[in-house]
Formats: structure tokens, C-alpha cells, sequence
């Protein structure tokens, strides 16, 4: 099952970047003993994006209102994903953390993606 906070979330919906690296910068110097210290902050937040396509994940209007709304809203929120739950909050950084367009015009499903943040 795949839900946001109380918002059951499309089967179809794909994780993309569910497996892209964490990643952290970070610089390695070696002292005058030659042991290695690293010097950087900590690794960076891991990025969710949620993606429904022309041929998977279709939202509804009434998902695409209820996941406005809690977008409106500060976190975290609950994402389970498939066994797995994440403490998320909505990426606004980058714009508009819930990008819904109509799969056709005057269509009843929405495809499109969110942008979250695990915390």
C-alpha cells in the first residue's frame, strides 16, 4: 500500500529516485600520521519524488485536492510506502511540490509528480 499522511496514493505510482545515491560533500585530508579525517557536513536529505505518468499512477481530483491541502500544511508527514514507513515533508524549493495536470484535457484522472523531503 502506498499512502501520504491519511491520503491513500495511486498503485501505479513510481518512486523515482528511490534508488539515486544519498550522497554527502565532504573533503579527505590525511594528517601528518596518515590517518584520514573527512571534513564536511553530514549527508544530504534524501529526495522523494512520486511520479504518475501518461500510463501509471493516476490521481483523482479528490486525491489531488486532499494532497494540495496537506501540502499547504507544515510536517512531517507519514509516507508509507510498501511496508516502509518515512518521515517526509513537501520540497517547495524547487516550486510547486505538487504538480498535477489533467492526463488529457477535461479529463477525470491527473498525472504528474510530488516533491518531498525524508526528515
Amino acid at each position: 500500500m502506498k499512502q501520504l499522511a491519511a491520503i491513500v496514493l495511486p498503485a501505479g505510482l513510481h518512486w523515482q529516485d528511490q534508488y539515486t545515491s544519498l550522497g554527502s560533500a565532504g573533503v579527505v585530508r590525511t594528517t601528518l600520521n596518515g590517518a584520514a579525517v573527512v571534513f564536511g557536513p553530514s549527508a544530504q536529505p534524501r529526495k522523494i519524488t512520486l511520479v504518475a505518468g501518461d500510463n501509471h499512477g493516476w490521481f483523482t481530483p479528490e486525491q489531488a485536492d486532499a494532497l494540495m491541502a496537506l501540502a499547504a500544511m507544515s510536517g512531517p508527514h507519514v509516507l508509507h510506502w510498501q511496508g516502509n514507513d518515512f518521515q517526509v515533508v513537501f520540497d517547495h524549493a524547487q516550486g510547486a511540490a505538487v504538480n498535477l495536470v489533467p492526463l488529457y484535457p477535461n479529463a477525470p484522472y491527473l498525472t504528474g509528480s510530488l516533491s518531498l523531503i525524508e526528515v
